[in-house]
């Protein structure tokens, strides 16, 4: 019965990471085209891409998309570093937010119960 409650859990994890993944990119579809937001765009895209991998049990989608999404961190320029570009300000600072909201929803989803995941 615990294995059970394990893959559900996984497999939420899982659905719900997607979905994060989604909403992100479904915003940076919606900025301005560039090359900063086209490499972070494909750096989502590949967070996304492990993540609907069938071939991959859940724990191990998992896995490879915290990896990837560890990533982003690593380095200068990482993603720490970039914003959406606004000429008003304030709607800068609010665009910039609610995509760093996404973006810690999804690390959260994918911080969750990894000392207890089994692949």
């Amino acid at each position: 019965m615990a294995a059970k409650v394990i893959s559900d859990s996984l497999s939420r994890r899982r659905v719900d990471a997607a979905s994060a993944v989604g909403r992100i990119l479904t915003q940076l579809r919606d900025e301005p085209q560039n090359p900063r937001v086209f490499g972070w765009s494909t750096r989502f895209a590949e967070i996304g891409a492990a993540l609907d991998d069938s071939e991959e049990s859940d724990g191990a989608a998992l896995a490879i998309a915290k990896d990837l999404f560890d990533r982003l961190y690593v380095g200068g320029r990482n993603i720490s570093d970039f914003y959406l570009v606004r000429e008003d300000f304030e709607e800068q600072r609010i665009v910039n937010l609610n995509f760093e909201e996404k973006v810690e929803t999804l690390g959260r989803i994918l911080d969750e119960g990894t000392d207890n995941d089994v692949s």
